[in-house]
């Protein structure tokens, strides 16, 4: 029997970080262990395995279709070939030429030339617009009851809920889009999948390990490397603090939030958002490696289940 892995996924690894299964549609990686590289390297459509080579397939990779059975000549694309880096280099940056546009939109994330803001939608706006907002907790409330409005309405449209539903025109599919990075229980897993290999380039030259935090490094007074000042890319992603950062594991974070460990979603939640862990801990903690409040709220707040349950009404897959 042969196995091919989805087309939506490639192993490749750097120096120190070999075993890595990326999603190409997100940009996300996930950490294997050397077993699971091992299986999933011999998913390339053309070796044979016994059924008693088959071990016992994660959870993850069953719901996200890993892997599948293949028939005669399906096989890789050239693009999913194992590629091993020579050093920790990233996929691929983003880059911002410019600071906010003209348009100067109350929600923009590319900020780099603003004074620091949060990540949260409903928090920038009441920074920008006071009397033209809500909390994060009725937003979260709202969610759910737009979305069954949205799909008892048959609204054939794409539909993005920054961060938390993404469906596409004429598809029973959607994204519960904080399932993307659950945890489970691999303590190796990167503390941020959606920055673990690429990082944004801000109009002012800082390097950040995303665009959300474009406008806020600077005013905080968080130190980040600068194309402009002379620091060149590839030293900064082979050794620096800022690597460090972007290749923080669960196991750390762990360590620095009790408080997350014990809770029953951390295996979901593994403690939120880098970026409004940031935020949402000023001004008494100015930290990376914090508590992102939001998705406390999202998830012992019940939105998760009621997002679960709008799913399972409408016959959709998630």
């Amino acid at each position: 029997m042969k196995y091919l892995l989805g087309p939506d996924y490639r192993l490749l690894g750097w120096k120190g970080e070999p075993f890595c299964l990326a999603r190409r549609s997100t940009g996300t990686t996930r950490r294997l262990s050397p077993a699971e590289f091992a299986f999933l390297l011999r998913c390339d459509g053309e070796t044979e395995m016994a059924p008693d080579e088959w071990p016992p397939v994660p959870e993850w990779a069953v719901r996200e279709k890993i892997v599948a059975e293949c028939g005669l000549g399906e096989h890789l694309l050239p693009e999913q070939a194992y590629r091993l880096y020579p050093n920790r280099k990233t996929e691929y940056m983003e880059l911002s030429l410019t600071g906010r546009c003209n348009l100067n939109c109350k929600h923009c994330f590319n900020a780099s030339d603003c004074k620091p803001r949060t990540v949260e939608p409903s928090l920038r706006w009441r920074e920008t617009a006071p009397e033209q907002t809500v909390s994060t907790e009725e937003w979260l409330d709202f969610i759910p009851d737009f979305l069954d409005w949205w799909y008892e309405n048959h609204i054939d449209l794409d539909l993005d809920v920054w961060s938390y539903w993404v469906g596409s025109k004429g598809s029973r599919r959607v994204t519960i889009v904080p399932d993307l990075f659950s945890r489970g229980e691999d303590n190796r897993a990167p503390s941020c999948p959606a920055s673990a290999n690429r990082f944004f380039l801000d109009a002012d030259g800082r390097m950040v390990r995303c665009i959300a935090l474009s406008g806020i490094t600077a005013g905080l007074g968080i130190p980040c490397p600068n194309v402009y000042a002379g620091d060149d890319v590839q030293q900064v992603m082979t050794k620096s603090d800022f690597l460090t950062d972007m290749t923080c594991t669960c196991s750390e974070l762990k360590k620095q939030n009790p408080e997350c460990l014990a809770c029953r979603w951390y295996d979901r939640c593994g403690t939120g958002c880098r970026a409004e862990a940031l935020t949402q801990g000023l001004p008494d903690r100015i930290s990376l490696t914090g508590i992102d409040r939001r998705m406390c709220l999202f998830f012992n707040g019940g939105c998760y289940d009621r997002l679960k349950a709008v799913a399972e009404k409408h016959g959709l897959r998630y």
